[in-house]
């Protein structure tokens, strides 16, 4: 467990830098977007693979249809990382304990705060494997990093969606036809090819 606060200067060690830009890492977890988004502005690291399980879990499987759906107000119903353990992994009784949300750019965490902070990406991890080995459900990875040095400017990463947008979706290449685009949304009226990988 690394805190960002302790970066000297904003700087990320080099080793942490590299594992979170390997175009090989997958990175899961639940609601990650806004984490995602913070790296790569407050350090200028992007990470490669990100895929909320809010997201794809639902879609990966039949059986877990139910963890996701149209919410009433918000389109897309989230499940809690919990919710989603429990159905995947099998663990009913799974509770986390809730640690003090107010205070994770304290100097020192609580016992309680480390606990939950492994607690979830042990669980993100368990649940993406669990995927592949119990239902087959291969991660379909966008080279985003590939991507961005042939010209393009933002990539939108599956799992993280901006509304009316299909995955998988490359937003704004620097010489892009703006006709292409939709002017609301900001994303390609047609997706494009991108490399991908399984």
């Amino acid at each position: 467990m690394f805190q960002v606060l302790y970066a000297d200067g904003g700087n990320l060690p080099t080793v942490l830098k590299s594992f979170l830009t390997d175009e090989d890492h997958i990175f899961t977890g639940a609601h990650i977007e806004n984490d995602v988004n913070q790296l790569r502005d407050n350090f200028g690291i992007t990470i490669s693979n990100p895929m909320d399980l809010q997201l794809v879990v639902p879609k990966a499987a039949p059986r877990y249809e139910y963890l996701g759906g149209p919410h009433p107000i918000f389109g897309v119903r989230r499940s809690s990382l919990e919710k989603i353990a429990k159905a995947v992994l099998c663990l009913p009784h799974l509770r986390k304990v809730a640690p003090d949300h107010d205070n994770w750019h304290s100097w020192y965490l609580s016992p309680s705060q480390v606990k939950y902070a492994t607690a979830d990406v042990y669980l993100s991890y368990g649940i993406a494997k669990q995927l592949e080995i119990k239902d087959g459900y291969r991660f379909e990875v966008v080279l985003s990093l590939r991507v961005i040095k042939h010209g393009a400017k933002t990539v939108v990463i599956p799992g993280m969606i901006p509304s009316g947008c299909a995955p998988p979706v490359l937003v704004t290449f620097a010489d892009s036809d703006a006709s292409e685009y939709d002017a609301t949304t900001d994303c390609l009226k047609e997706p494009n090819e991108i490399p991908t990988r399984s």
